[in-house]
Formats: C-alpha cells, sequence, structure tokens
C-alpha cells in the first residue's frame, strides 16, 4: 500500500489516550520499524491531533483488520 493514505478506524484502541477511536478517520503518513512491530505515524481527520501506534502484525493485517483503507 502506498502511503500517504486515508483510513478509517475499526476499533477504539484506547479510551483513556489520544489514540484512534472506531469510525475515526485519518492519514497514514509513514512508519517505523521497531523489534517486533511497526509504529504508525498518522494525523487524524476527526479530531486534529498527530498519532504514533504500535502495531505488532503485518502491515497487511493492519490494512485488513484494524485500518481500513477508504475508496
Amino acid at each position: 500500500m502506498e502511503l500517504p493514505v486515508l483510513v478509517t478506524s475499526q476499533l477504539t484502541f484506547d479510551t483513556g489516550s489520544d489514540k484512534l477511536v472506531k469510525g475515526e478517520s485519518a492519514i497514514v503518513y509513514g512508519y517505523e520499524e521497531g523489534a517486533g512491530g511497526v509504529w504508525w505515524l498518522m494525523l487524524s481527520i476527526d479530531r486534529p491531533r498527530l498519532i504514533r501506534h504500535y502495531f505488532s502484525q503485518a502491515p497487511v493485517t493492519v490494512f485488513k483488520r484494524w485500518l481500513k483503507p477508504d475508496a
């Protein structure tokens, strides 16, 4: 998947922080590979803020399950 890409969150990641909530749109503009996973760099559209979120799954899995690309 080419970046940047507009996505919609399929779940709420953390209600006590500034992470994405279900149904929120964001632009994924980059990522940083780390030990055992990837730090995703996003800009929320609905509540403007920068987000850095860690996923231990492969990017293909993340785009299938948690961050659905908008067509």
